[in-house]
């Protein structure tokens, strides 16, 4: 078992709730902005960070190679933060844009005219045949 020291912080333990199995529809609601801001928040304090580092690498008696080491892995962090929050982002998105076309979808069935079916298979049949016309070869 890992020892914890006083320069890293305690793992966040994962609460005793459980995701249920399907997504509910008060999960797919669009991706509130504060998620973006605050994610933008994060990467500014990566950036001061590293701007930091690179300050301190005009002072002659620190150690280089090690403040190199740091701002490597403080990039590392931060594009595998990235990475993972853009990758959730993503996944949601998806879902929410799946979730919302199969509700725009419901709703223009119930708003179609039974007619439009009439008319849609005739405009087919209209279609498929100036399809055969032009596979036929002229002579």
């Amino acid at each position: 078992m890992a020892e914890i020291d006083g320069n890293t912080a305690p793992a966040v333990q994962p609460s005793g709730m459980h995701r249920p199995p399907t997504t509910t529809p008060s999960e797919l609601l669009p991706i509130e902005s504060t998620v973006f801001e605050t994610i933008q928040r994060v990467n500014a304090r990566f950036e001061r960070l590293l701007h930091d580092f690179r300050g301190l690498q005009t002072v002659a008696y620190f150690p280089h190679h090690k403040l190199t080491a740091w701002q490597n892995l403080l990039g590392l962090i931060q594009a595998e933060t990235n990475f993972a929050l853009s990758e959730a982002i993503r996944e949601r998105a998806e879902t929410n844009a799946l979730y919302f076309d199969r509700l725009c979808a419901r709703r223009e069935r119930e708003l179609a005219d039974p007619n439009d079916v009439l008319l849609e298979a005739e405009y087919r049949k209209q279609e498929l045949a100036e399809d055969e016309k032009q596979k036929e070869p002229a002579t």
